[in-house]
């Protein structure tokens, strides 16, 4: 946590030309780890090795082999621990994930259009992302980011 702190205030300190990509990075590598020490929750070193993963790559896709590769365990074997300590599909765990953080964007980033935050986190079809936002968030991405639902 300290070393996200300081890359923080290095990052704020320099401002450097990917600021806000950088930036949003570390804050939710930040609040990822206060919210599972207030949680409490300990996971088992492969779980945590997949979540660490679904976290650095949270602008890519992931796999099913890649998540099993990351925790060093069989398919069946992963999907038996993830439902068991995290709950529900590794991949629809990810996606809620990457939509959380897609949110956080829109609304800190007024000036990109939703295009271009979808386009940056993987989305190529703007309107499958429309439609898996507005599944999880309730409001479509341009209602969100104009702030009529609550975060």
């Amino acid at each position: 946590l300290v070393a996200l702190i300081k890359s923080a205030t290095r990052l704020l300190r320099d401002r450097p030309d990917n600021f806000q990509y950088s930036i949003s990075v570390v804050a939710y590598e930040i609040m990822l780890l206060l919210s599972i020490a207030v949680a409490g929750r300990r996971f088992p070193p492969s779980i945590s090795a997949a979540l660490h993963y679904m976290n650095r790559r949270i602008y890519q896709t992931v796999t099913i082999r890649e998540l099993c590769a990351a925790a060093g365990v069989s398919r069946s074997h992963f999907y038996r621990l993830f439902n068991e300590h995290v709950g529900g599909h590794p991949l629809g765990y990810f996606m809620k994930m990457k939509i959380r953080h897609i949110a956080a964007q829109l609304r800190s980033s007024p000036q990109r259009t939703i295009g271009d935050i979808a386009l940056e986190n993987s989305f190529e079809d703007q309107g499958y992302f429309t439609h898996v936002f507005r599944k999880m968030m309730g409001v479509p991405p341009g209602e969100y980011r104009r702030g009529s639902v609550k975060p």
